[in-house]
């Protein structure tokens, strides 16, 4: 029984590419920032990196106490 492995046949550079395609159509990133985040972080890292950037920060209310009082 002949088992074909997942990508064989295939450089690395094609997954590379695709990856960069699908980063790019779902978070929106230019190719160019994908390619300086990919020198720094394995594929793993940088997906984790990305949602990271995409949850929403808590909202805080900041006021000056001299000039404000709690009434």
């Amino acid at each position: 029984m002949n088992v074909v492995k997942l990508g064989e046949g295939k450089p690395r550079k094609h997954f590379v590419d695709k990856l960069r395609q699908l980063l790019h159509q779902y978070y929106g990133y230019n190719y160019e920032l994908i390619d300086h985040f990919l020198s720094f972080f394995n594929p793993t890292e940088l997906v984790q990196l990305f949602e990271a950037n995409e949850t929403q920060r808590p909202l805080t209310i900041r006021t000056n106490t001299l000039k404000t009082r709690r009434k």
